[in-house]
């Protein structure tokens, strides 16, 4: 089994008296064995006193250095024991380790080893044999954790952590023929670790383990782990384990390819998820089933997801409600995904959306269409416009999604109907969507104070075009038509970018063709205006979805066939809008009149920079400009003198102007 390169070195036998047994001294430089090496052997008998010492040896792929066993009660007979023994080792990236050995050897068949030790925690080990049948007992009672850690470098596991706390471990194997099995248990106490980057860390981590394991034939693991003190930080999940423990049972059975394993997670009374497959060699899932069951899932989405979504437009999401999930893997690749879900529901005030009480189910599948997916809601609203009950119907693509049926989404007193949605290659930055939807007229004044501007009456409706999103940039086919103040408003150019985000943008024209003005007016305490209005609202661009650039022009609209008067309280607010005096017409005979005829009607503003160039239907004296161009008599014009404007301060007189005193009789 191995070769002595060179044979005995010295060998003095020294005479003794004849009751007593010589000393033996012997060195030999090499023996080469495929399990071990050792050089520089020198062995000491004395009596029963036996001494081995090595320079160093390799053991399974260990360099030993500096051996030393000693057995003071030595014996040879039909065999060989070792009673009283002490040993001392060096071994490199752990350092020494030494304690007491009884060793007793009759044949292969037969033998027995007791070791034990101060290091690695008060380590006992106990190896025995006997025939077929080898028994393995290992204890570590408080094995200090950077000792354990030097372990794991001896079996090359290079793990970058400082830590500190300590592993208790209990080992007993056994083996009949070549089969081995064992059954082990343990806990960890005040377990802290962390490295360099700070990507990892724990503190006074807490764990109870226990499990069984077949290396034979068959090779199999079962283990079964809970936590029960301490904090976790995995980048960037960080679980209080002391608040909600989390419980694995895990078990795997080794095949050609890799293992086959079971894996069972609990955190009590908020989540249960499952695995069931294949990994390969490499640890990978290959094919397999993942499920999961949140029983409460706010803290799970606190604890797992929302860390995720930091940095990003969804960061202050939160989840409530129940839910399940199964997901098929084929080859590492996703295959299936279906989901229940039960009274969830979303909030993200970053974003100002909410939905309540969402019902339904979902399906997907990565080849062919899926079964059709069903959710119902009771309510919720996209920043302050609030909408109703709905239920939706569609059926998932492997990268989109169709609509099965007509979705109504009641809101305002009216709804959005979409009658048809396609949505292709969902998966790329260049999405593409099928559009067939209408706006059934909603409440213009609910729209405009849900979104903080001058409340306006009456009512908002038309035709969506065809929707495109590219890189989260949102844009419209052709033009969006609608109906409000019984005339038209287009929309043309529509360009949104990043419509949820903290800061949208918005590019747009909007064109107005017989805006009928008493309807417009009526609401307020403006004043009444008779008469129909044009408009061109071109280059407007809305940051946060307000104004920050536009070059504007409303104007009275070409022909006749319809009235156009004006009230005196009218008169009076554009005034103080242009920068012209009020309260003129109240003083003498005109103050007589309530309403006036004009010929025409008009205002211009170029916005650029935070200031608006104003302008109206013409130039007048003193390098004004008209507004209202009076006609008949009693003749009334309206003369603008402030070209430039903060377009803050314009905001704010109009917004007063709308509001000032209770609305007037006529």
């Amino acid at each position: 089994m191995f070769r002595v390169y060179t044979l005995l070195l010295s060998l003095t036998v020294f005479a003794a008296p004849a009751h007593a047994l010589p000393r033996i001294d012997l060195g030999i430089r090499s023996i080469e064995h495929p399990m071990f090496q050792v050089s520089e052997l020198a062995m000491s008998l004395d009596g029963e006193d036996l001494v081995l010492e090595a320079s160093q040896a390799e053991v399974a792929g260990q360099q030993v250095k500096d051996l030393r066993i000693r057995c003071r009660q030595w014996r040879m007979g039909s065999g060989v024991s070792c009673q009283r023994g002490e040993f001392r080792l060096h071994l490199r990236d752990f350092g020494e380790v030494s304690g007491q050995l009884s060793v007793e050897f009759r044949s292969a068949e037969y033998a027995w080893l007791h070791a034990s030790g101060a290091n690695l925690g008060g380590f006992r080990l106990r190896l025995a044999r006997k025939g077929q049948h080898t028994e393995a007992q290992l204890q570590l009672p408080a094995m200090p954790a950077p000792e354990a850690l030097r372990v794991a470098t001896l079996l090359d596991l290079k793990l970058p952590f400082q830590v500190d706390g300590q592993l208790r471990l209990n080992l007993d194997a056994e083996s009949r023929g070549s089969e081995w099995t064992a059954d082990f248990d343990g806990a960890v106490e005040t377990l802290s670790f962390s490295e360099a980057s700070g990507r990892f860390a724990s503190d006074s981590l807490g764990l109870r383990f226990d499990g069984e394991a077949t290396y034979g034939a068959e090779r199999r693991v079962k283990l079964n782990l809970e936590t029960t003190t301490g904090q976790v930080y995995v980048e960037p999940v960080f679980l209080d384990l002391a608040a909600s423990p989390l419980a694995l049972e895990l078990e795997a059975t080794q095949t050609s390819n890799g293992w086959q394993l079971g894996a069972d997670l609990r955190q009590e009374q908020t989540l249960h998820a499952r695995f069931d497959g294949i990994l390969d060699r490499s640890g990978r899932a290959r094919n397999g089933v993942l499920s999961a069951q949140a029983q409460t899932l706010e803290p799970v989405f606190a604890q797992f997801v929302q860390p995720f979504l930091i940095g990003t437009p969804l960061q202050q999401l939160q989840l409530t409600g129940r839910a399940e999930a199964r997901l098929k893997l084929r080859l590492g690749a996703p295959a299936s995904l279906s989901a229940r879900l039960h009274a969830l529901s979303l909030a993200d005030p970053g974003l100002s959306i909410e939905l309540r009480d969402l019902d339904g189910e979902l399906h997907w599948y990565a080849d062919g269409e899926a079964p059709p997916s069903v959710l119902d809601w009771s309510g919720g609203r996209v920043q302050e416009i609030p909408f109703e009950r709905s239920h939706l119907s569609f059926a998932a693509t492997p990268r989109g999604l169709r609509l099965l049926e007509p979705w109504r989404q009641p809101l305002l007193d009216g709804a959005l109907l979409v009658r048809r949605f396609t949505l292709r290659h969902a998966d790329t930055t260049t999405p593409t969507a099928e559009l067939d939807a209408e706006l059934e007229p909603i409440d213009l004044q609910q729209l405009c104070r849900a979104l903080g501007w001058p409340e306006f009456r009456g009512r908002l409706g038309g035709r969506l075009p065809g929707l495109n999103v590219d890189n989260n940039i949102w844009t419209l086919d052709g033009q969006l038509q609608a109906q409000a103040f019984d005339g038209s408003l287009t929309l043309s150019g529509l360009r949104v970018v990043d419509p949820f985000g903290v800061v949208p943008s918005v590019d747009a024209g909007i064109s107005l063709r017989q805006i009928d003005l008493a309807l417009l007016t009526q609401a307020f305490s403006f004043g009444r205006i008779e008469g129909r209005i044009d408009g061109d609202i071109d280059g407007l661009r809305l940051l946060n979805w307000r104004p920050v650039a536009m070059d504007a022009h409303l104007y009275s609209s070409p022909g006749g066939g319809y009235t156009r008067r004006i009230s005196q309280r009218a008169i009076d607010h554009i005034s103080a809008i242009g920068g012209g005096p009020t309260g003129l017409l109240s003083r003498g005979v005109l103050g007589f009149f309530n309403d006036f005829a004009y010929a025409e009607i008009g205002w211009r503003c170029s916005l650029d920079n935070g200031t608006c160039r104003m302008g109206g239907v013409g130039p007048a004296e003193d390098d004004g400009f008209y507004i209202v161009r009076g006609r008949l008599l009693p003749r009334i014009d309206v003369i603008g003198h402030n070209r430039r404007v903060a377009w803050d301060r314009l905001l704010h007189q109009i917004e007063a102007a709308l509001a000032a005193d209770a609305p007037e009789i006529e």
